[in-house]
């Protein structure tokens, strides 16, 4: 009978912690949601990328699939993500933006049940695995993510996650397929699978390989034919962003260039500001990952990846840049729980899980208390933006070139571009003085280029710093 009641307390407290996390992660995912609403009322997002996403996924539900104006060759040429595929069903009906970072918050909230659910499953203990979970969503990287509009491989550790459960629960078909699921969300999160076939354990060597060789041939496809037929002889983005290692822009001399300069690359990746940017995120993510460093090896690709970038976001693993590194993080941290649990105490576990995140949050997070952040228009300018946008047709034929925090407002026309475009005269042009601009459009030069259509174009609208134009016919 005691045995019988002891198991009946044990089941019930299994329960009420699972309990817990759910609930943990309806008001991670509410709060996430809110920030993205917030974000859009306020006239916050941006060109690159909300409206960019936008355009793509409703041209491809109109079917033009992957047809986009902010590239110069189709999107495909430059990232491969079928999970976008989901999005055109609801867009087909009148989705917009709205939908894709919603849905992202949603989706990134809920990855922290199956991620708790793995923990229990290898041993940790209920409270160290609701760490794990907690340490998750506040983890200031999955912030900072979910801070910068949408990006489908934020929704990637969903998937990963509960590979990682259905591989410790014994079931290593479905583990295969979620984890070979991770590949539908961008081509580099080729690296998530692998890392989840590596970390696999012995009991499943057929599933593992199978997962190992199938992801590998899918990027090589991918990457090698798929996405440079869509660019008809362009570079990569690849090309454009690791160049400056290889001393060529050339697609053809980028291989060649890269090996004659190996000594620079390894002197970059090991500079101090970039083992500085590694240390921090694996402080903050995954401490115990430490217990098991061979693990640390697994994240290795993907920091070289974000470290070695030309470009300051991607090297601080700003922005969006860590969400193929979080799951894989996550899962070395796990590993490294595991090896622990049977000689730590299961408090002083959890505490070591999770309170490097809580420092990392107060430090990192742009919803962490006190964090910088833009204050909300007022009603009548915002009001203002409304009427503007309004005056915009809704022909699909009509180009449109607007500020970056408005562009996603009008971004399902065939022809929109981020103020200024680059080459193309526009139809419509919609400005805001006290809006978001972007790096990009002042370094094109916005006040010169919005000089010189005051000067040509035909001024519609003009109240509280909201300005429209019209090319004249």
């Amino acid at each position: 009978m005691r045995l019988g009641l002891g198991a009946l307390a044990g089941h019930r407290a299994e329960t009420a912690w699972l309990m817990a996390v759910v609930m943990a992660a309806a008001a991670a995912g509410a709060c996430f949601v809110a920030v993205a609403v917030s974000r859009w009322d306020n006239f916050e997002t941006s060109a690159f990328d909300l409206a960019f996403f936008d355009q793509i996924v409703y041209n491809t539900g109109h079917l033009r699939p992957g047809q986009t104006t902010f590239i110069p060759y189709n999107f495909n040429g430059q990232h491969f993500e079928p999970i976008l595929l989901v999005f055109v069903g609801p867009y087909r009906l009148g989705a917009g933006p709205l939908l894709l970072m919603a849905t992202q918050a949603v989706v990134a909230g809920a990855a922290s049940i199956p991620l708790y659910l793995a923990g229990r499953r290898l041993g940790i203990g209920s409270l160290a695995a609701a760490a794990v979970a907690a340490a998750y969503l506040l983890n200031p990287y999955l912030h900072r993510g979910l801070n910068f509009d949408f990006h489908p491989e934020m929704m990637v550790a969903l998937p990963a996650f509960a590979a990682l459960w259905a591989m410790a629960a014994g079931h290593p078909r479905l583990a295969a397929a979620l984890a070979a699921s991770t590949l539908l969300f961008k081509e580099d999160a080729v690296f998530v699978a692998l890392a989840l076939a590596l970390l696999w354990g012995s009991g499943a060597k057929k599933e593992a390989k199978w997962l190992a060789w199938s992801s590998v041939a899918w990027v090589a496809i991918v990457v090698g034919v798929v996405m440079p037929a869509f660019r008809h002889g362009a570079p990569s983005d690849l090309v454009e962003r690791y160049g400056y290692l290889a001393g060529t822009h050339s697609q053809a001399a980028f291989v060649p260039g890269l090996l004659l300069h190996l000594p620079a690359v390894v002197r970059e990746l090991f500079a101090p500001a970039r083992l500085w940017t590694a240390a921090l995120f694996l402080g903050v993510t995954a401490p115990l990952a430490l217990a098991r460093p061979k693990l640390l090896m697994l994240l290795v690709p993907g920091l070289m990846l974000a470290l070695l970038a030309d470009h300051d976001a991607q090297r601080e693993l700003d922005l969006h840049y860590s969400a193929n590194l979080l799951p894989v993080a996550f899962a070395c941290g796990l590993a490294g729980a595991a090896a622990l649990a049977s000689r730590v105490p299961r408090p002083l576990l959890a505490a070591s899980i999770l309170l490097p995140t809580v420092a990392g949050f107060f430090a990192l997070s742009p919803f962490a208390p006190g964090a910088d952040s833009n204050r909300p228009p007022s009603e009548a300018h915002r009001q203002a933006v409304l009427e503007a946008l309004a005056l915009v047709p809704g022909d699909d034929q009509v180009s449109v070139a607007a500020q970056s925090g408005l562009l996603a407002r009008v971004s399902q026309h065939d022809h929109v571009y981020e103020f200024p475009p680059k080459k193309t005269l526009a139809d419509w042009v919609v400005v805001d003085r006290y809006g978001h601009r972007s790096s990009q459009s002042q370094a094109a030069g916005y006040d010169e280029k919005l000089a010189a259509v005051r000067a040509t174009y035909e001024q519609v609208f003009d109240r509280d710093g909201v300005e429209v134009f019209r090319r004249r016919p």
